[in-house]
């Protein structure tokens, strides 16, 4: 390490404001409109890849108008030419600088920040108040690993060791990873503005750090909800042997220092990776993480990195959307969720499965969630029908507890630290509420003796696939609208001397012509009262499967068993029959059960569900499925274990 001898550096002070000594810079009194700096000439590229500048800096006085704001000189600066702030920035340069602004709204304060030009355009880090006539100790430090084209920090320390940390600036880089060749330790902003003026001085410059360790912070894994491994790697010892390293973790400092945060300790390393037990943790928590390394030099820190314990939840709406889009586009809703309740199931085992619901508290600070509020986010689709889906991670595992429709946005306010907080309160229901609004209906036909039919308009074939039907228009009685019957449909074709079951595989609503699946087995004729009928006599996951194609339920968000058992013929009652009921009353003749799960999707599970070992009898998760025998529970006598099994008829 070793400090800049200012006496080499080049001096542009047409007033005669600054002067130099071999480890000092200072200025008096400098304007704002003059064209002064003091620059040295590195070599092209000097300044490339990450690297760490130690300074001192102290900011004595300033003067200007009051009420007004204005950035004089910069302490610190890297360019790639020579001229002051706006001479760079007009002729569309390049650079980094610590801008001096003196603040004079209200009481005067001396405020630094870091600036990024790129290509002339400025772009701005938070500010760090100074206090006045006092000596601030600085790291800055380019990570050309964090972030695209890296990242410029300014840490900020009261002691010249630089343990006791103040204050932190951050500016994400833009554009391109860049390499600088000038370094200035004072510089005008130039705006031909004489009203203000700055005392001050940059010293003991230190371009050479390279005694600190260097680390990054990878991703924590093995969250559960007590526990996680943080991890991290020391890419360089520095200058000295690191004497203790490990991660830095809080609940509430996005920036984990050691002097203010939980911490563990692995003790003296060398280069490389390594991992580190964190105990103690809260569950259902938002933790920030980064790796540390400390060495004689000092203590270096990786990036930060979040994670949340188990179990993580997810909530998600979908706003403007149907409730049959198979992908739909999800708006992450989690940080503004106050709370969250879910029921679904059933009370009792003989029970049939009801409806799952959802109450959602959030916050509404933003007033994203008015529904008349033009500049909200989700404006206009904040209104009932928005899909909700509520996920869920446990042990890595993520699980979906909820799908389902907003029925209301109920608006109301909390107290909270003295003052009025707006939430919104969304009550949820999951899709079988829709099912149970949507009615079934039989075809309105009669062909000769044969009711809830429609008539065959020609002679079908046998090993051919078409059958064309009647429509009203060809005969009132005997003729059907199309729109009763649907492709996926399991119908019965017959006549006076043959019947088949067969599937509709696809519709021709311009001729009525039904297209099956298989070839029939028998021919039909016209004469002998050919026709066709909905819902005919099949295995009890097929009639589920109609009962949804009727409904215009995609298949895409079915997940059904075949079915253990043929149900009977079925014939909806006169002016329909409500949908739920008939696929409750299905799953109950089987001794299966169905309802809607965690992914959104209609479940049918046969009576055999509970013994199979397909890693698809469960589908309540999202990306891994298991086998329901291995979660189902098991029942014991003096140590002899019993699985559930159904009972058989």
């Amino acid at each position: 390490m070793a400090n800049q001898n200012f006496g080499t550096y080049t001096e542009v002070d047409p007033n005669n404001k600054i002067t130099k000594t071999a480890s000092r810079v200072s200025w008096v009194d400098i304007r704002r409109n003059e064209d002064a700096y003091v620059y040295k000439d590195k070599g092209e590229n000097y300044f490339d890849n990450s690297f760490v500048h130690h300074l001192t800096i102290r900011s004595i006085s300033a003067s200007g108008p009051g009420g007004t704001a204005a950035n004089i000189d910069s302490f610190w600066v890297l360019a790639n030419l020579v001229d002051d702030y706006t001479g760079i920035s007009n002729a569309n340069g390049d650079g980094y600088f610590l801008f001096f602004r003196d603040y004079r709204i209200g009481a005067p304060k001396h405020i630094i920040f870091l600036v990024e030009l790129d290509g002339g355009a400025a772009t701005f880090s938070g500010e760090f108040q100074l206090t006045v006539d006092t000596d601030y100790y600085l790291k800055i430090v380019r990570d050309e690993s964090a972030g695209t084209f890296g990242t410029l920090y300014c840490y900020i320390y009261s002691d010249a060791v630089r343990e006791t940390l103040v204050g932190l600036l951050t500016r994400t880089l833009h554009s391109s990873k860049k390499d600088f060749r000038y370094v200035y330790a004072v510089q005008t902003i130039n705006t031909g503005d004489s009203s203000r003026s700055h005392t001050g001085y940059t010293e003991n410059l230190d371009l050479d750090v390279l005694g600190d360790p260097t680390v990054t912070t990878q991703a924590v894994t093995s969250v559960l909800q007590f526990t996680a491994i943080g991890n991290g790697n020391i890419t360089s010892i520095g200058a000295g042997a690191v004497s203790q390293h490990g991660v830095v973790f809080s609940e509430t400092n996005p920036v984990p220092l050691l002097s203010n945060s939980r911490y563990t300790n692995e003790g003296a390393v060398g280069v490389g990776a390594f991992t580190s037990e964190i105990t103690t943790l809260r569950w259902k928590t938002k933790y920030y993480l980064r790796a540390y390394a400390i060495n004689v030099f000092g203590t270096s820190y990786g990036s930060v990195v979040t994670f949340y314990t188990d179990p993580n939840a997810t909530v998600s709406l979908g706003f403007g959307q149907s409730i049959f889009t198979e992908s739909p586009d999800w708006d992450d809703v989690s940080d503004d969720v106050i709370g969250f309740d879910i029921k679904r199931g059933r009370n009792h085992d003989l029970d049939r499965i009801e409806a799952g619901t959802a109450v959602l508290t959030l916050k509404n600070l933003e007033g994203n969630y008015w529904r008349y509020n033009t500049g909200g986010d989700y404006y206009p689709n904040v209104k009932p029908l928005a899909l909700v889906r509520i996920s869920a991670v446990w042990s890595g595992v993520t699980y979906r507890r909820f799908y389902g429709l907003v029925e209301s946005f109920q608006h109301s306010w909390i107290d909270q630290r003295g003052a009025k907080v707006p939430i919104v309160t969304v009550q949820c229901v999951d899709l079988f509420k829709s099912l149970a609004r949507l009615k079934l209906h039989s075809l309105p036909g009669t062909v000769g003796s044969y009711t809830n039919a429609a008539a065959l308009k020609s002679n079908a074939a046998s090993g051919q696939k078409d059958v064309i039907i009647k429509s009203l228009g060809d005969s009132a009685t005997e003729g059907c609208d199309i729109k009763f019957l649907h492709v996926g449909q399991s119908i019965t074709i017959k006549d006076n001397s043959a019947s088949e079951v067969n599937t509709i595989a696809s519709i021709d609503e311009g001729t009525y012509t039904l297209t099956m699946t298989n070839n029939l087995a028998s021919s039909y004729t016209t004469g002998a009262d050919g026709h066709v009928k909905k819902f005919p006599a099949v295995l009890s996951g097929t009639r589920v499967a109609d009962v949804l194609y009727e409904l215009g339920w995609p298949a895409s968000l079915t997940d059904l068993d075949a079915g253990q058992v043929t149900v009977i013929e079925y014939v909806p009652a006169e002016g329909g029959e409500v949908a739920l009921k008939h696929l409750q009353d299905v799953a109950e003749s089987d001794g299966g059960i169905i309802f809607v799960g965690g992914l959104g999707k209609v479940v049918f599970q046969d009576r055999d569900a509970r013994l199979s070992t397909s890693e698809d009898a469960l589908t309540c998760l999202a990306g891994t499925l298991i086998s329901l025998v291995d979660i189902q529970a098991i029942f014991s006598d003096y140590g002899n274990d019993q699985k559930y099994v159904a009972a058989e008829p």
